[in-house]
């Protein structure tokens, strides 16, 4: 049994988006047809964060599924990602509904038909090697032929140089470190122990933090054993970052790392909660990396994660 139905009924499935409506409509498209096909059906509700979108993502949605529980909740705030999920769970705490899980999804991903099965069977596999509920999070490939793992979870190969791995299963669900949020399955018992996302992050990390929040909380963190979803990998490789770089001007890069998507503020918040005896070392190269990059490259040899 999957679902105790007689107690908690509800999946709510937070989202949050920003001018992309037709990966919007894909996700969610994709996210009902999973549902459709779960063995044991628990209410959907999804809560959706329309962060200052101007491309009729919101309208779009309410024409493509108007038969489907979608409540959204529009900002004009600049919110990004962290915070935008963090609106959209704090809705659905609101809401005060009978919720057995939440299911966090990037409106880039597309779960597989039986993806949601396959998250409940991970949730399933963690009780009885842990006795204890937690994180799952599904497995990505990429959307080509190759099929490679894109997100997922990571393991710490060594927590000082702030390095770690992807873990790829073969089959089988594996614990990690570090989970991403593209699909994250949260029991609302683990919610109710640690929360949600901390709010001081305004983009990044909030998952990675998320996940080693619960770790500390002696609260397991699994990868599943198979893809759940498509989600291709879009983040710029650290060399070409590093190089391109080096060919800004240093008023370029300090407004580079002051933007949200690419913020130094949230890394080193990141490090401060999780790893501070790292902070000294991470904020000095950062500003290494602005005023004197080719410095930095050539001191770390992009070993370093900072």
């Amino acid at each position: 049994m999957m679902f105790d139905m007689n107690n908690a009924k509800v999946l709510c499935v937070l989202l949050t988006c920003h001018n992309r409506r037709e990966k919007t409509l894909r996700c969610l498209e994709a996210l009902f047809r999973a549902a459709d096909n779960l063995e044991e059906r628990p209410r959907l509700v999804v809560f959706l964060t329309d962060d200052g979108c101007t491309d009729g993502t919101a309208q779009a949605v309410q024409d493509a599924f108007p038969d489907r529980d979608i409540r959204i909740t529009r900002s004009e705030d600049d919110l990004y990602w962290a915070r935008g999920m963090c609106l959209s769970w704090r809705r659905a705490l609101k809401e005060e509904l009978q919720t057995a899980f939440f299911l966090l999804l990037n409106d880039d991903t597309c779960l597989l038909p039986d993806g949601l099965n396959t998250l409940m069977q991970t949730l399933a596999y963690c009780r009885r090697q842990t006795g204890k509920e937690g994180l799952v999070s599904g497995l990505t490939v990429s959307d080509d032929a190759e099929a490679r793992v894109t997100y997922g979870g990571m393991r710490w190969r060594n927590r000082w140089m702030g390095i770690n791995e992807l873990v790829v299963p073969q089959g089988e669900p594996l614990p990690c470190d570090e989970t991403n949020a593209n699909i994250l399955l949260v029991p609302r018992s683990v919610v109710r122990r640690i929360g949600i996302f901390y709010d001081g992050y305004r983009h990044s990390c909030a998952d990675y933090d998320y996940s080693l929040r619960a770790g500390r909380h002696r609260i397991p963190c699994y990868v599943t054993g198979r893809a759940c979803g498509v989600c291709d990998f879009d983040h710029p490789d650290q060399w070409g970052k590093q190089k391109k770089l080096e060919q800004m001007t240093i008023a370029q890069r300090r407004a580079y790392f002051a933007h949200p998507l690419t913020s130094s503020a949230d890394h080193l918040l990141f490090t401060r909660r999780n790893t501070p005896l790292r902070l000294p070392a991470v904020w000095l190269g950062r500003q290494m990396n602005i005023y004197c990059p080719k410095l930095y490259n050539r001191l770390t040899g992009f070993r370093f994660k900072y």
